[in-house]
């Protein structure tokens, strides 16, 4: 039904009326889409209309009326209508009550601009933001720096007074009423209170990068080693090293990626054997010292458990170690004990456990098994422990919503 405020206009280009409509026939026709005939009148005494229009609307209907009705005798379907040319009738529907204007700025960026944080995201459409107005769902106007930390999401509502209700995955529902303005910008800022539990505490949603170092309790060369004169080098079993390590990580709900870096020196003995220019030699023992250097890229899943997280995984990674050693006893040999640069590859097998008794630092311990592919007998297990530092807004800042005018 057309409401009663609208406005009915109705176009058309045609020549002389029918006399055999007249406007009551009009009428007829408008009236069951206007809610009975007193709507009817009340509408059409808001509009310029002249008995001419609404006689040409009424001789294209008498037409379209007698050409396709097969009820109608020959003689009305031969009723001749002069210079009676096709066309199509146009009736604009106007809104009753204005809509109120809004400033550019206001229409393109939105009157309310959303900036809230739930766990460690900022709440995005992407992210599963919805935005109701009064029970409506609304659909954003804009999404400005999507990936940073200060993303924030404009709406565009009607002026006036709205309730509005903010709900995120993972984080409880905000609601508060608000006045949009046509003019200005009601900015809602603050951070959503975490509801799913794996999100909650200080381990839930770290920001994403961190930072820790430590002690490195390496395994130093094992294994036997052959150098270019056929000699061959076999190491005691059990060589530990000692060192320091730092590492890069970012964890992020159920996914951790770490970069690590290690020095660490270890005494190394063992014997010597083979070939030389003497001829053949008993083994002779050696003695001395690797510098080992370590980088390893780490990936795996993380499970959260408020304070304590766990997490393991596998990666790949490049130990180097300088050797510099030297032949035990006094005799003159032909031999040469290990001695320069090796280096080779390897796969960990790690495993992590970080505790967080507070928002921003912890303590994380990580044993590892590392599997060289090209030489198995130079497998071992290194651990390694130290604090680390995580930020955690998540856990640091309290929840809340705030909304200003600017």
């Amino acid at each position: 039904m057309i409401a009663s405020t609208t406005v009915i206009k109705i176009v058309s280009q045609i020549g002389e009326a029918d006399e055999e409509f007249a406007e009551e026939d009009v009428v007829d026709i408008l009236e069951p889409y206007c809610g009975g005939r007193e709507s009817l009148d009340d509408q059409l005494s808001r509009v310029v209309r002249t008995r001419v229009a609404m006689r040409q609307f009424a001789l294209v209907h008498a037409a379209n009326r007698h050409s396709s009705s097969p009820h109608l005798n020959n003689a009305a379907r031969s009723k001749p209508h002069a210079a009676v040319m096709p066309f199509t009738p146009t009736v604009v529907i106007a809104p009753g009550a204005p809509v109120a204007e809004v400033s550019p700025r206001v229409y393109h960026q939105g009157n309310l601009e959303l900036s809230i944080a739930c766990a460690d995201e900022q709440a995005t459409p992407a992210g599963g933001l919805t935005v109701t107005a009064d029970g409506l769902p609304q659909i954003a106007r804009r999404v400005d720096d999507l990936w940073s930390a200060d993303a924030s999401t404009g709406y565009l509502l009607a002026p006036g007074r709205h309730h509005i209700q903010i709900s995120v995955p993972g984080c409880a529902p905000s609601a508060f009423d608000v006045d949009a303005f046509p003019d200005q910008i009601q900015h809602a800022t603050g951070r959503l209170a975490v509801s799913d539990w794996s999100l909650a505490g200080a381990v839930g949603a770290p920001n994403g990068f961190g930072t820790s170092f430590g002690a490195w309790l390496a395994h130093g060369p094992s294994g036997t080693s052959t150098n270019y004169f056929g000699q061959t080098a076999t190491f005691d079993g059990a060589q530990g090293g000692t060192g320091g390590f730092v590492s890069l990580s970012h964890e992020r709900r159920n996914l951790v990626m770490a970069w690590d870096f290690g020095f660490a020196t270890a005494p190394i003995s063992g014997s010597e054997a083979g070939p030389s220019v003497f001829g053949s030699e008993p083994a002779q023992g050696f003695t001395g010292t690797a510098y080992m250097s370590m980088a390893q890229y780490r990936v795996g899943a993380r499970v959260p458990l408020e304070e304590l997280s766990l997490a393991a995984g596998t990666g790949i990674g490049l130990e180097w170690w300088i050797q510099s050693t030297s032949l035990t006893g006094s005799q003159t040999s032909g031999l040469f004990a290990p001695d320069g640069v090796d280096a080779t590859f390897y796969f960990p097998m790690w495993a992590t456990a970080t505790i967080k008794p507070s928002c921003n630092w912890g303590a994380q311990v990580m044993g590892q098994y590392d599997v060289h592919p090209t030489s198995m007998t130079t497998n071992g297990v290194e651990i390694m422990a130290g604090l680390i530092y995580q930020p955690s807004d998540a856990c640091e800042q309290p929840a809340g919503v705030a909304v200003t005018v600017e």
